[in-house]
């Protein structure tokens, strides 16, 4: 960080980081659905989540209570995380086979079937990028009033064009508040815009977009809490 004035701040950062897979995500099994020929299993080869990121920020403190600051990202992402669908054979013992998917296993039982399943599978993308900026903002107003407020564009792309998983290109938070006192309150308003989720049964899932408003307060009603 480098103190360009008594109010104005500039920082450089530059990281490795790295996201382990969830357990479930490595453990070798499968977990079946014989009526829909279709499942889910882990893969103790799937590698964490890998970035190279690097920040570059600048940040006025006009007084003792208020922040204005503007950050620059960009993260080269090594690895990532999300679905493939394969077709792997099963058997299964079911007396109304799917005949487009199922042959008779032979042997003494009739009922005994194998099967293709479509099978999702965690598997590592190829890599990508991740590049933005972020603003933020607080600031008291009046009288105990003020507002605090942050805004994130992101632009996500991975190296085969597919869209990375959890990625809202835009996204911001707005919070009106009240301190003064004992008495606090606090309402906020967040947006995310729609992101991808992962891949289902070879088929992309993904979110529209969502909103929330929340409210809360407080009010000590003892001097002990």
């Amino acid at each position: 960080s480098f103190d360009l004035n008594p109010q104005l701040i500039l920082r450089f950062a530059a990281a490795r980081t790295m996201a382990r897979p969830d357990y479930t995500d490595i453990v070798p099994r499968v977990s079946l659905n014989p009526g829909a020929l279709t499942g889910s299993g882990g893969d103790p080869d799937v590698e964490p989540f890998r970035a190279n990121q690097f920040d570059v920020s600048l940040e006025w403190y006009p007084d003792r209570e208020t922040i204005v600051a503007a950050a620059l990202y960009y993260k080269d992402i090594v690895s990532y995380i999300v679905n493939t669908t394969s077709q792997e054979i099963f058997p299964i013992e079911t007396e109304t086979p799917n005949l487009s998917r199922c042959t008779p296993a032979g042997g003494s039982n009739p009922d005994l079937f194998n099967c293709t399943f479509d099978i999702n599978r965690r598997s590592n993308g190829p890599g990508g990028t991740n590049k933005g900026i972020e603003l933020q903002v607080s600031r008291p107003i009046w009288g105990g009033f003020g507002v605090i407020g942050n805004y994130t564009y992101s632009d996500a792309k991975s190296d085969n064009g597919d869209p990375i998983p959890g990625n809202s290109k835009h996204a911001f938070n707005v919070t009106g508040y009240y301190e003064r006192g004992p008495i606090s309150a606090r309402l906020s308003y967040t947006y995310r815009s729609k992101f991808f989720i992962d891949i289902d049964r070879a088929a992309p899932l993904n979110q529209k977009a969502t909103q929330s408003l929340d409210a809360s307060g407080s009010f000590p009603l003892t001097d002990n809490g």
